[in-house]
């Protein structure tokens, strides 16, 4: 009887425990420059079902964030941090937690400008012109 008795307790444990991953895995990512965060790419890799650390999604999310966030600070940037480093920073579920091993430098994207002209309304259709921005 007292077996049986360690024997469930055991499994009960050992169920307890893999409560954690039953959803899977997740690898999260965000940029960041200073420490502070600056863009949060949320889960850009994940493994299903009673996948371990060892999972290639998993095992790889430091550096499938460093890939993201290099793609992009060069040329996708938050113009507010125009030429300062960015750094990647990830959280593979509870597998492992860290910075990337390389900074980027954060390049906004290109700005094109285009003289436009238009009528003014209730002026007798007077033509203005003006110079505007979009992103090329």
């Amino acid at each position: 009887m007292m077996n049986l008795t360690v024997v469930t307790s055991l499994l009960v444990m050992v169920a307890i425990s893999l409560q954690s991953v039953e959803g899977g895995r997740r690898c999260w990512c965000d940029a960041r420059v200073n420490g502070v965060v600056i863009k949060n790419f949320d889960v850009i890799a994940s493994c299903g079902g009673w996948c371990g650390c060892r999972n290639d999604n998993i095992n790889r999310c430091g550096l499938t964030c460093d890939e993201k966030v290099q793609h992009w600070a060069e040329g996708n940037c938050v113009k507010h941090y125009d030429h300062q480093q960015v750094r990647s920073h990830f959280k593979a579920s509870n597998c492992k937690t860290g910075d990337g091993q390389r900074t980027f430098k954060c390049i906004p994207p290109k700005e094109c400008t285009k003289k436009v002209t238009k009528n003014v309304p209730y002026t007798c259709y007077k033509v203005v012109s003006e110079t505007v921005k979009y992103p090329c």
